[in-house]
């Protein structure tokens, strides 16, 4: 699962179903990218890092 594309996804859906306003996409866009980065640096650093103890 490629996140970039579920985002942009979700972001298409809000814009085109839900008939969001675009500011409300910008604020969700910029949500998400924060998301993003927290999870890799956090979550996926912490996951390398016991997966290397183990081995």
């Amino acid at each position: 699962m490629d996140f970039k594309f579920e985002a942009k996804s979700y972001l298409k859906y809000l814009e085109m179903v839900k008939n969001v306003s675009i500011h409300t996409i910008r604020n969700y866009a910029i949500d998400l990218d924060s998301f993003k980065d927290f999870i890799e640096l956090n979550i996926l650093k912490n996951k390398k890092t016991s997966n290397k103890i183990f081995k």
